[in-house]
């Protein structure tokens, strides 16, 4: 599982961060647009010691080379963009590029990007879609996001997803809005109980 952390808070951000680690998940993907991220980054990488953090929404290689100076452990992107994938390998750290046709899913790996984030997921016909892309193409490590919930989070994997993006369903507005943290922690250890994590 990677968490997606997307806040227009600094501090919301850090809540979240901090839920989905408690909740069990160990790979955190931070929003690189996410206010003061130069600051709360570090913090956040200081704390969570027994967590991977990276950052995404990575769509250019001066956000990507921000990224990797703040100590980023791995980068996603929305996208498949050759500069920031040839960065990201230069310096040794994962890259996950984004892709949703057979075309851009092909091009995205073999320009090597390490896994690729089949996105958004829900309007591209769920796991029946992530089927058929493996069908077709059985060795590319796909990463599922946008749109995972806990009634298509198995069938995902079942469907020969690597891992699963998981974000607005698990961290929904009204429960940050009320500062339920809690609750979205619990909504979070539901997913992982689930899947049998």
């Amino acid at each position: 599982m990677v968490a997606v952390i997307r806040a227009d808070e600094p501090g919301i951000a850090c809540q979240l961060t901090e839920c989905v680690a408690s909740a069990g998940i160990e790979l955190i993907e931070i929003s690189y647009h996410t206010p003061q991220l130069d600051l709360i980054f570090p913090v956040l990488r200081s704390r969570l010691g027994h967590c991977l953090l990276g950052v995404g929404t990575i769509t250019d290689k001066q956000s990507a080379q921000i990224a990797l100076d703040l100590g980023s452990q791995f980068l996603f992107s929305p996208i498949y963009c050759p500069e920031v994938v040839n960065l990201a390998r230069d310096r040794g750290i994962p890259i996950v590029s984004g892709a949703s046709t057979p075309t851009e899913i092909f091009r995205a790996w073999q320009g090597g990007a390490d896994a690729i984030k089949v996105f958004p997921i829900a309007n591209l016909g769920g796991a029946s879609y992530i089927k058929a892309i493996r069908a077709v193409f059985p060795t590319i490590p796909l990463i599922p996001t946008g749109g995972v919930t806990i009634a298509n989070a198995s069938p995902l994997l079942a469907a020969g997803a690597i891992g699963l993006g998981i974000s607005g369903y698990f961290l929904p507005e009204s429960l940050v809005q009320n500062q339920d943290w809690q609750g979205i922690t619990d909504r979070v250890r539901q997913l992982l109980t689930s899947i049998g994590l």
